[in-house]
């Protein structure tokens, strides 16, 4: 017998914090109110994406994310959607951005 997970939706999770701002998302550090742990939510815009023409590349991002099991990757915790936002939620690794740390060395 298979267990089925939870189904993830915006009304899960408490928001911490804005933790990245991009041209196509945003980040949010969240909790879930079930389990306590921390993710990165990254928040796109339906609107944004499909005005950029790029929702072909938002799939492809959402499937290597599905499909890469890699210690040095975040790791993809499930993706929902509504009316006007796609969601990923994703592992949360503090530290800050990687181009920033890289730009700091």
């Amino acid at each position: 017998m298979e267990i089925e997970k939870p189904k993830l939706s915006i009304d899960r999770f408490n928001t911490v914090s804005v933790i990245g701002n991009g041209s196509y998302a945003k980040v949010f550090l969240v909790k879930d109110k079930e389990t306590g742990e921390y993710y990165a939510l990254k928040i796109l815009k339906k609107e944004n994406v499909e005005k950029r023409k790029q929702e072909d590349k938002v799939l492809v991002e959402r499937n290597i994310l599905v499909d890469i099991n890699h210690p040095f990757v975040i790791h993809f915790h499930g993706s929902f959607q509504t009316l006007k936002k796609l969601y990923f939620v994703l592992e949360y690794c503090p530290g800050g951005e990687l181009f920033n740390l890289i730009s700091n060395v």
